[in-house]
């Protein structure tokens, strides 16, 4: 996961990070003009420099939680936005999950939590966010066999309750060619317990992602 809480120009800028693949290196830059935070990519390779465009950020939006996939062919990101008093605040300050493909910029856009379908039975925000490793999906007998080795993205949420305890993770299938939702998001882990905090993290080789029930108290 890349975690960026840089917020404007009077802030510290994050340090040049390096990518899960190792073929790139991302850092965070500011149009002066527009106070627009960018965040590229620049290849390691010498022999053949190249720089991409991966996400930009309005300045009024906060990030919580950022990441990868395992191929660094996509990112996600959970935005949340300022309040400013207006009569929409309500709307525009809902939490935003924005998937993006780095090579094509196509986004997919997910606003609140309503889009989590039936797992939602109390109110719960998202709290973080992170991809977890490709998976491969079976073709059924009575389909075509053009492609036998499909595969989608694994991203996993955590969401946390009314009190901001951190308590049920789900994962969401991700088709990478539309960058939709394959199937209805699955839960994976709850916890009832209010003296248990969750949390998530992917294995450094990107196969596993970790779920961590923490005692508090």
């Amino acid at each position: 996961m890349i975690d960026e809480t840089w917020r404007g120009p009077k802030t510290l800028v994050p340090p040049p990070e390096l990518g899960p693949t190792g073929k790139w290196v991302y850092e965070f830059e500011t149009q002066a003009e527009t106070a627009t935070r960018v965040y590229k990519r620049h290849s390691t390779k010498e022999t053949a420099p190249t720089t991409q465009e991966v996400l930009a950020l309005p300045p009024d939006a906060e990030v919580i939680s950022m990441s990868l996939t395992p191929d660094e062919s996509c990112i996600a990101c959970l935005l949340q936005a300022e309040a400013t008093g207006e009569q929409d605040d309500d709307l525009s300050t809902l939490p935003v999950v924005k998937l993006r493909s780095i090579d094509d910029g196509r986004e997919t856009v997910l606003i609140g939590v309503e889009w989590l379908g039936d797992i939602v039975t109390e109110p719960v925000e998202i709290a973080s966010l992170e991809w977890g490793p490709i998976l491969h999906l079976e073709q059924s007998n009575s389909e075509s066999t053009a492609n036998t080795n499909l595969h989608c993205y694994s991203l996993y949420l955590l969401l946390s309750d009314h009190q901001g305890r951190t308590n049920q993770v789900v994962l969401c299938q991700i088709d990478p060619s539309t960058l939709e939702l394959i199937v209805p998001p699955i839960p994976i882990y709850s916890s009832k317990d209010p003296a248990v905090m969750v949390d998530i993290q992917r294995t450094k080789g990107c196969s596993y992602v970790a779920i961590r029930a923490l005692v508090t108290g």
